[in-house]
């Protein structure tokens, strides 16, 4: 859905147009500090302590702005910048994850919020020394013959190479004295690929876990990243917590019928939800540019496809083709709509040439969201220069010739006899085995100006998608200086002449590290960050789609912290059509949605900024719920709507 030209013009211009049909805000974009202390955005303890400036400088973030939405509690949880990732709350108590920034602390904050205006933290569950929790915290009760009490699910996903990941299942009936019931379990392979896979006595990466109950049986829901665009969706019978088992597995390979009609054409399972609609157990799976896939699991033994949405031809700024990124989503209350969130750390549409050679022509390829843009680095908003292969750039030994592929990464001035005045130093790397954010410093550590990331064979569904690329998120914090990118396998491959391969370890089919590629150019463009996408579920027809103002202005671009929504929660009672937003440092976000599209009705963001990751909501009868959320550089905080419903 574009906007209409003015609208378009005022976004562009930074006047304040909201993306929503055209619509214009009538909500206040800046407080000053004495305004935020007398209207009691803030209080003056809290803004002033320099532990709770969430981007790094007291400027880095946006203004405070608080609307409808009262700030019930807070409880500082960390002193690690990203430290917190999801929030779920369950029986009195909110659970939430230490992530990777933690390692080799990963694990579940225990939080007693049975006063909600007094949190206190009443334990902490540990991941395991490699492993961290991410956005796989769920709570359940399960009651059968095997098993009665309450049941916490969480992820694993690998702080180094001796992560045991998978997923553990904790009982929780006495949340001050979690007990183990199953530790790292999931799918395991058979096969033992360096690199890639792991050793069979240790299970598949899991990036988020999902449980429900039938009757007196209790499933879960895994993302597998191993199998990441392939069959990705694993689901394992839980109803002994004890002694959980694999039951199926599907994915995009079992689904012909999927349409992938979004910029970049990256397919993969991120995230999940459940609901019993019309009596039949159905799984919302998010399938970043595929959209997301509803799955019929009455036997969840055997899972079947009901339908995928189709993206609009054009997003809110008129782009063809919309950025996709289906990550999270909920069905309201009677299930006739789904919210579903678009997260895009990248707010500039990149155009990624191979400039020289056999192969010469325009690919995919995109921006890093937390590199320095292009826009800003260089001149023109563009970099373009020479590429050098540089293997995966991780710390590990990925070839196993005892050295870390860190330092095996070329030094730039290695390199200045095939470089002119004013052209970028280009490093190239595969994806895989470390963060996105390892393998940019491992470049810029060499001096290199600029770091493309080569998508990695499961990354492209093993050649189904050989031009889809993902920029991921940064898990690590360094002070970054260089500007980074990535881009489809192929094209990876091309750029050295060298041909595709798709099995095998990723980089073991590339030429020697070293190797002098194409010239290439990103140029970039301004096309917001991540927003909101309504469906109507029963005829599933896209409905509409919002952002919030600062993700559509360009002057917003960088300098304001993360602007991508990330999380929504619909609220549970009935009749009560309202989203609650985790818009990361765009602060918690409330909307209505209906029949005549998605308004806004809520805002808070704190003087010192926000960086909010989770959303969970406690049900209070007919009551307005508590919204829990979770933000990233400090902990928990609590927040009650306040505005007409």
């Amino acid at each position: 859905m574009a906007l209409a030209a003015t609208a378009l013009a005022a976004a562009l211009l930074g006047t304040g147009a909201v993306a929503n049909s055209g619509q214009q805000s009538r909500e206040k974009d800046v407080l000053t500090r004495e305004e935020a202390l007398k209207d009691g955005v803030v209080d003056s303890g809290l803004a002033t302590t320099p532990d709770d400036d969430q981007h790094g400088e007291a400027d880095g973030h946006l203004p405070p702005r608080q609307k409808n939405i009262k700030l019930v509690s807070r409880l500082k949880l960390t002193d690690t910048p990203r430290g917190i990732a999801d929030v779920h709350y369950y029986k009195g108590y909110a659970y939430l994850a230490a992530w990777a920034p933690e390692c080799p602390n990963g694990g579940i904050h225990v939080v007693d919020v049975r006063n909600p205006r007094q949190p206190k933290k009443v334990g902490f569950i540990p991941s395991g020394a490699h492993d961290y929790v991410g956005e796989g915290v769920h709570a359940m009760h399960i009651k059968n013959n095997m098993f009665e009490g309450d049941v916490l699910l969480v992820n694993h996903e690998a702080c180094d190479a001796e992560g045991k990941q998978g997923i553990s299942l904790w009982d929780i009936s006495n949340p001050k004295q979690p007990w183990p019931l199953a530790k790292h379990t999931g799918d395991f392979d058979t096969e033992i690929e360096p690199g890639v896979n792991r050793p069979d006595s240790v299970a598949h990466s899991v990036h988020s876990v999902l449980g429900w109950t039938a009757g007196r049986k209790a499933f879960a829901v895994l993302v597998d990243n191993n199998e990441a665009g392939g069959r990705d969706v694993d689901i394992m019978d839980i109803s002994n917590p004890g002694r959980p088992r694999m039951i199926a597995e599907t994915g995009i390979d079992d689904w012909p019928e999927v349409t992938v009609d979004a910029n970049g054409e990256s397919v993969f399972h991120h995230d999940v939800w459940h609901k019993v609609i019309d009596g039949r157990h159905t799984l919302g799976v998010s399938y970043w540019d595929a959209g997301w896939v509803f799955l019929d699991v009455n036997d969840p033994s055997n899972p079947e496809f009901i339908y995928d949405t189709n993206y609009p031809e054009t997003d809110l700024l008129g782009f063809s083709p919309p950025e996709g990124n289906g990550h999270q989503g909920e069905w309201s209350k009677n299930a006739k709509y789904w919210l579903g969130s678009d997260e895009d750390f990248a707010p500039f549409r990149s155009k990624f040439e191979v400039l020289t050679g056999a192969n010469a022509g325009e690919y995919a390829g995109a921006e890093f969201g937390w590199t320095v843009p292009i826009a800003i680095n260089f001149t023109e908003d563009k970099a373009e220069g020479t590429t050098v292969w540089g293997g995966s750039g991780c710390l590990e030994d990925t070839n196993g010739n005892g050295i870390s592929d860190r330092d095996e990464v070329p030094d730039a001035s290695d390199y200045d006899e095939f470089y002119e005045e004013g052209e970028e130093r280009i490093l190239v790397l595969s994806r895989g085995t470390c963060f996105f954010s390892i393998k940019v410093e491992s470049g810029q550590l060499k001096g290199w100006d600029m770091v493309i990331v080569g998508n990695s064979h499961g990354g492209s569904g093993n050649g189904s998608f050989p031009d889809a690329y993902l920029c991921g998120s940064q898990g690590h914090d360094f002070d970054v200086t260089a500007s980074g990118g990535c881009t489809g396998h192929r094209a990876m491959h091309l750029i050295f002449n060298s041909a595709p391969a798709y099995v095998g370890p990723d980089g073991a089919d590339m030429p020697p590290i070293g190797t002098v590629g194409d010239d290439v150019r990103m140029t970039s463009e301004f096309d917001g960050w991540g927003y909101l996408n309504l469906y109507n579920y029963r005829t599933g027809r896209h409905k509409d789609a919002f952002a919030v103002k600062p993700a559509i202005r360009r002057d917003r671009a960088f300098g304001f912290g993360t602007l991508s929504i990330h999380e929504v929660a619909t609220d549970m009672r009935r009749g009560k059509n309202l989203g609650y937003i985790s818009w990361y440092a765009a602060g918690l976000q409330v909307v209505k949605f209906g029949s005549d599209g998605i308004k806004p009705a809520g805002v808070y963001r704190h003087a010192a900024g926000n960086d909010f990751w989770g959303v969970s909501l406690q049900k209070r009868g007919k009551n307005r719920p508590l919204i829990y959320m979770s933000d990233r550089d400090s902990g928990l905080w609590v927040f009650k709507y306040t505005g007409k419903e």
